[in-house]
């Protein structure tokens, strides 16, 4: 199933991106394999305890200039990264 993602940062460990700023992905798989490379480049593990990642499933309008924006358009899921590298579903 196709699905588009944000990586939200642990507090302190790297800007927050943007509404118009997303990953597109094959499957929510492989938007996890991101989240779990993403947060371990950007930050140490401990650090990354409290990342999320949001996704949205099938792909982002192409005329919407901004399709994680949360208030028009809240994510379908929603994982965090745990303080040992796990990845817990929360939405």
């Amino acid at each position: 199933m196709q699905c588009y993602s944000q990586v939200i940062p642990a507090s302190g460990s790297f800007a927050a991106p943007g509404p118009e700023h997303y990953q597109a992905h094959r499957s929510i798989q492989e938007a996890l394999e991101h989240f779990r490379w993403e947060t371990s480049i950007h930050a140490r593990l401990d650090d990354s305890t409290g990342a999320e990642l949001m996704v949205w499933l099938g792909t982002p309008d192409p005329d919407d200039p901004y399709p994680c924006d949360l208030s028009s358009h809240p994510p379908d899921r929603i994982y965090v990264m745990g303080p040992w590298g796990g990845v817990r579903r929360v939405l």
